[in-house]
């Protein structure tokens, strides 16, 4: 009788354990990316390596040249 008391104490235990340290989130620091698509070869690039030129993204000078001609 006391055996089957004590293993349902520990399970008590572990469940409860588990339920206070689960419930901890780790808040996300990272830095949203923000991805455009390149106008001229629909290339997918972050913004902070893109070039803008008006409304327009671009991956790269050479598709700057392409869209001028």
């Amino acid at each position: 009788m006391w055996q089957l008391i004590i293993l349902i104490a520990v399970i008590l235990l572990v469940y409860i354990t588990s339920r206070l340290t689960g419930n901890k989130r780790i808040e996300s620091t990272t830095n949203k990316i923000e991805i455009v698509k390149c106008c001229v070869c629909d290339l997918n690039t972050p913004s902070s390596e893109s070039i803008r030129k008006g409304e327009y993204w671009f991956c790269s000078e050479d598709c700057v040249v392409k869209n001028d001609i």
